[in-house]
């Protein structure tokens, strides 16, 4: 699974890269329980991946389902959460290539918000497909 974590750690190299530097308090290439003194927080992480037909003979490459997820804490808003995840759009576009990686496609996105209110947060979800 090692192209699992080129590909968790390249887009999120590029997105500290390529986003302004006091945007996000914590960044993470990977999902795990979020606790409030770390946001804003930026967390790259997968959701799923199959076998892609198209490289059947060029070695084991996969497509599947990235998440580009913001989590804020108390006090926030959705504006903030909008904001902050046009940030995201500008740095990684539709059809955006990481040379030597992958190209991720957006498809959608999804709001998240605690029912006690303690955090919100917006997923941006991108299907991949490695090189």
């Amino acid at each position: 699974m090692e192209q699992n974590k080129a590909l968790r750690s390249g887009v999120l190299a590029h997105l500290t890269e390529n986003l302004p530097g006091n945007l996000f308090k914590t960044s993470l290439d990977d999902w795990r329980i979020v606790s409030v003194e770390e946001t804003p927080l930026l967390m790259v992480y997968l959701e799923d991946g199959e076998l892609d037909s198209q490289y059947m003979e060029s070695g084991e490459k996969y497509s599947g389902v990235l998440q580009v997820s913001i989590y804020l804490g108390t006090g926030t808003t959705d504006a903030l959460l909008d904001e902050m995840g046009e940030q995201i759009k500008l740095a990684m576009p539709v059809a955006h290539r990481i040379e030597g990686l992958a190209t991720l496609y957006r498809r959608g996105f999804r709001y998240e918000r605690s029912e006690d209110g303690v955090y919100r947060a917006l997923h941006l979800n991108h299907i991949y497909r490695l090189e």
